[in-house]
């Protein structure tokens, strides 16, 4: 019993704790097209219209140095829609995606969390350029970052960046986004976990087996 809880708190203390530690998938389909965004969203993530400004003083004026992706207070709650609506060919899976078509849009999280996955398809259409997916930490430094081409129909990307301090994800404005899976650990270093876990137990029961 001491064996297989040590093995189990082991596996757990391996795993970074957060939002993100056993990996969300966000899809859109729950909800009805035209729903507000935030409501197909969960475990405190929200998504917010964004765009890039400086800090303002107490007369109005711009602070050079302080541009960053700011929420667009004066731009309607970003929602999930069907892309078909918008001439953009079906969804990934299988009918509502993000909206994102019209102003870039920003994942915020509740407190900074390390990403060991990321993954994320786009809609069908063939019309657009190469834009960046940013990470932001904290203080607004760009941590991270990946390109997707909204010229190509149904770009994917799946990369395991393994950056901590995620504060937000920025997705460039242009297309539908889909299937956004993030985790702390990327698939593959899990499969390494629960082998490790498992080698542990079976060393557990061999030695109790031993002393027997």
């Amino acid at each position: 019993m001491k064996t297989q809880l040590f093995a189990a708190l082991a596996l757990t203390a391996a795993l970074p704790a957060g939002v993100f530690a056993q990996g969300s998938l966000f899809q859109f389909d729950h909800v009805a097209s035209g729903s507000a965004a935030n409501s197909a969203l969960f475990g405190g993530v929200t998504v917010e219209p964004a765009f890039f400004a400086p800090s303002l003083d107490g007369d109005g004026n711009d602070i050079p140095g302080t541009e960053a992706w700011r929420t667009d207070t004066f731009s309607p709650a970003v929602t999930v829609d069907n892309p078909m609506t918008f001439a953009r060919g079906e969804a990934p899976s299988p009918s509502n995606a993000l909206n994102a078509l019209f102003q870039p849009v920003m994942l915020l999280f509740p407190t900074p969390e390390y990403v060991g996955l990321f993954r994320v398809t786009l809609d069908g259409d063939e019309f657009g350029t190469s834009l960046p997916i940013e990470f932001y930490d904290s203080s607004e430094t760009l941590i991270w970052s990946t390109t997707v081409d909204q010229s190509v129909s149904y770009f994917g990307v799946s990369e395991s960046p393994g950056v901590a301090g995620v504060s937000k994800i920025v997705l460039p404005g242009g297309a539908f986004y889909d299937n956004i899976q993030i985790a702390a650990v990327p698939e593959a270093d899990a499969r390494m976990l629960m082998l490790a876990g498992s080698l542990i137990l079976a060393g557990g029961v061999w030695l109790r087996r031993r002393k027997a």
